[in-house]
């Protein structure tokens, strides 16, 4: 915070003295509303300095995004979201990695590439991870929502959200959290009526998701509830599997209900047609307390679960398997 306020200080005395251009007042008009609210009056100042001395405001760079690509959420909350964009001949990638409970975790863009550069870049994420072809709207969505989860953690956003920001053409963004209960209620609104009428169907037609999305690998508990949970107990797989859904799995009810939901808003939200209707609905019934078992998303859960405690029980504590 110190360091915060001392170059606001130093932004302000720049301005009066004409050394602030027309694009850092810009950014720093962006940013105000980034920043914890006790941050905020000095550059507050900084702001009233630029504009008494005559400081014009530059104009939004000039961005053509053309398209944008998300990964799937992993276990630990984790997504990359990228977006393309023209600039003149040239073109340009911006990268932004959130993270549930963080907020904005880094961000960073690259200027100038060629276009073999643009493909050599994309070949090496689609052969890194599972992405999607997505909207901008959902780009601006994640990124407010995790722009007001950094505020609410106290976790600064990096320096570099400024440039995927104006890369990805996202004037005007502001941190906006998306709560669970409101995300139901818009994907609620968005559904097809006939086929939420049978939550029995739909959840039947997730056991065909199950294997479909490897992202989904990654969805595991881990830690000390699991080892007191397993730990010591002779029982075949199917058995822990059983311990895992029908104890454990339920006491973390609302943060699976979160990431169903937001997997069901990204689906929703990609060029192609997705089952995002069969995430929607799967979220609904385990935060209504449906019995897992019931629920073949939350059972892939708990068999993924198992299958990572015991590979980290065989592989010994430095070795074992963790989500990212």
């Amino acid at each position: 915070t110190e360091v915060r306020h001392a170059v606001a200080s130093a932004l302000a005395h720049s301005a009066r003295h004409g050394a602030v251009s027309g694009s850092m007042l810009r950014r720093l008009i962006v940013l105000r509303n980034w920043l914890p609210e006790t941050d905020r009056p000095g550059l507050d100042g900084a702001i009233q300095a630029c504009r008494r001395t005559g400081v014009e405001c530059a104009s939004w760079p000039q961005s053509q995004v053309y398209e944008a690509l998300a990964s799937g959420i992993d276990g630990a909350g984790a997504q990359s979201i990228f977006v393309l964009a023209r600039e003149g001949r040239r073109k340009a990638i911006g990268c932004l990695l959130v993270k549930a409970g963080v907020g904005v975790r880094d961000a960073w863009a690259r200027h100038g590439l060629t276009r073999a550069e643009m493909e050599e870049f994309l070949d090496q994420v689609a052969s890194g991870m599972e992405v999607f072809p997505i909207s901008l709207e959902y780009v601006r969505l994640a990124a407010a929502h995790a722009l007001a989860v950094n505020l609410a953690t106290g976790t600064m956003p990096p320096f570099a959200l400024l440039d995927f920001v104006e890369t990805a053409d996202l004037q005007g963004l502001q941190p906006e959290t998306l709560p669970l209960e409101r995300l139901l209620a818009m994907l609620e609104a968005e559904a097809d009526p006939a086929a939420l009428g049978s939550t029995a169907e739909l959840l039947a037609r997730s056991r065909a998701v199950v294997d479909r999305f490897g992202f989904l690998d990654s969805w595991f508990e881990e830690g000390a509830a699991v080892e007191q949970l397993l730990e010591g107990k002779r029982m075949a797989r199917a058995k822990r599997v059983a311990l895992v859904r029908e104890s454990l799995l339920p006491e973390h009810a609302t943060k699976w209900a979160d990431r169903l939901a937001r997997i069901a808003l990204l689906l929703r939200h990609c060029e192609d047609e997705e089952p995002w209707q069969e995430f929607f609905v799967t979220a609904k019934e385990v935060l209504a307390g449906r019995t897992m078992a019931e629920i073949p998303l939350m059972s892939r859960v708990a068999e993924v679960t198992v299958d990572a405690y015991i590979a980290s029980r065989s592989a010994g504590p430095m070795n074992g398997r963790r989500s990212v």
